[in-house]
């Protein structure tokens, strides 16, 4: 049986990338419980959450809480929802394709993981990683050189929460 995955997601000001998150989100093939949306954007992205689905809870926040507070919001409206896994999200990313949760959850399973987290590819270029990663003592950014390595141990940058 699937358990149950929240997102946790942050916005500010990024309507077009929001617009990709939640597209995304929605076409992802394990099932999504509730989506999280913290918004402290200047101008309320109501549109874009009205046309992007039934379960998302759009949190208005009127003040900037900036990343952290953003964040702690959204994950606590997360598991509020009765989710057993959270899936932090910022607006500048969206899942590549279909099978993104699917496989992260899978990956939690196999390897009996409290924490996962997928590569993560630069909006500007999706060939290279938007962070570095240390291998073999060198640092690198390069998708191919990480992906075809698969699961890589100890190695996070954004978090999902168990």
């Amino acid at each position: 049986m699937q358990p149950k995955v929240a997102v946790a997601a942050v916005t500010f000001d990024r309507h077009e990338e929001l617009t990709l998150l939640l597209k995304g989100l929605a076409d992802q093939t394990a099932p999504i419980h509730s989506i999280a949306l913290v918004d402290s954007g200047t101008v309320p992205a109501t549109a874009i959450v009205n046309a992007g689905g039934e379960n998302i809870n759009y949190l208005r926040s009127e003040a900037n809480l900036g990343g952290a507070g953003g964040f702690a919001y959204a994950i606590l409206a997360a598991m509020a929802s009765g989710a057993e896994w959270i899936w932090m999200m910022d607006d500048d990313g969206h899942p590549e394709d279909k099978s993104c949760l699917a496989e992260l959850l899978k990956c939690a399973e196999e390897h009996r993981l409290d924490i996962v987290s997928p590569l993560v590819a630069a909006t500007s270029d999706p060939n290279r990683l938007s962070f570095n990663f240390r291998i073999n003592g060198f640092l690198t950014n390069d998708r191919s050189r990480l992906a075809s390595m698969g699961y890589l141990p100890d190695m996070v940058h954004f978090l999902t929460v168990h």
